[in-house]
């Protein structure tokens, strides 16, 4: 038996991610981690491209502490998206948390590259932060 990657995404399949999607975020919604982690994975197996289950992921593991994971969860969303400002954003503040200041940094002005207009000045304040912590 091959995986659901070896084999084309069916419209039945497509049905089911989507239901999966509408579930993890329902749950999301209801702050059931948990459950929603769950179904999320669920629509990954059925097709492991899926940048919403990819970034669901990313943050419910950094809302549980699962910081590794969370990092993992959100490369594979830049795999996916490399221009996607948030995950950026999201990655420079896990790697804050890691004690990866450089590599915080590094995500964060990236991020601030491709920031629409409002977010900039909260991510420059960052930048700044970051700079800080890494002394003179």
């Amino acid at each position: 038996f091959g995986s659901a990657q070896d084999r084309p995404i069916t419209s039945s399949d497509e049905e089911l991610i989507q239901t999966y999607l509408s579930e993890g975020q329902t749950y999301l919604n209801e702050k059931d981690l948990e459950r929603a982690g769950e179904v999320y994975a669920k629509a990954l197996e059925l097709n492991p491209s899926i940048v919403q289950a990819h970034s669901a992921l990313g943050y419910i593991y950094a809302l549980q502490g699962k910081l590794q994971e969370a990092m993992e969860e959100n490369l594979k969303v830049l795999e996916l998206t490399p221009n996607d400002y948030a995950t950026h954003k999201n990655l420079a503040m896990i790697y804050q948390q890691l004690g990866r200041i450089e590599e915080a940094i590094a995500e964060a002005e990236t991020a601030l590259e491709l920031a629409p207009e409002s977010d900039r000045p909260a991510l420059e304040a960052f930048v700044a932060q970051l700079r800080q912590q890494i002394g003179p």
